[in-house]
């Protein structure tokens, strides 16, 4: 009777090196499939918070302008309606030829409220703008700036 002898070789190292290239390419394409989705998600609720802020620079009431005696930079900031997570806003102020940025974190505007707020300034004021810092999931995002108002002299 004859008998059947088994081969006792392995996978050449080419094979199996081809094999860990494909595990490993496909396993970036489902990681990359499963986590692109849920970054674009995040992106687009980003964006459409920033395009719904509805914050803007109030001077009608005149409680934004300027005090050269104190030395003092008054702005009045309205919120309309909407439905963000307004975490902070950012002031531009022009003036002299240079920028001063302040971020206020505190006592923000609510749905439909206004707030003024208060800074020191030396140099005089020419205009100032506003945007708002958005908070997404655990990030800060400050949006592009949805308001520009001149800054004219306090009535005192």
């Amino acid at each position: 009777m004859a008998r059947l002898e088994k081969s006792k070789n392995g996978v050449s190292a080419l094979v199996a090196t081809v094999l860990l290239i494909l595990i490993t390419v496909a396993a970036v394409g489902v990681i990359w499939g499963m986590l692109m989705p849920m970054l674009q998600e995040k992106i687009t609720e980003a964006s459409q918070s920033c395009i719904n802020a509805k914050i803007r620079i109030d001077t009608e009431r005149g409680y934004t302008c300027y005090d050269s005696v104190n030395k003092t930079l008054s702005v009045m900031v309205s919120r309309g309606a909407d439905e963000m997570d307004l975490a902070g806003l950012q002031i531009i102020v022009f003036a002299a030829g240079s920028s001063y940025k302040f971020e206020i974190i505190d006592n923000l505007p609510g749905t439909n409220e206004d707030q003024v707020y208060s800074v020191n300034l030396v140099a005089t004021p020419a205009y100032a703008t506003v945007a708002p810092i958005m908070q997404i999931g655990k990030s800060k995002k400050i949006c592009s700036i949805t308001s520009r108002a001149d800054i004219n002299p306090c009535n005192i």
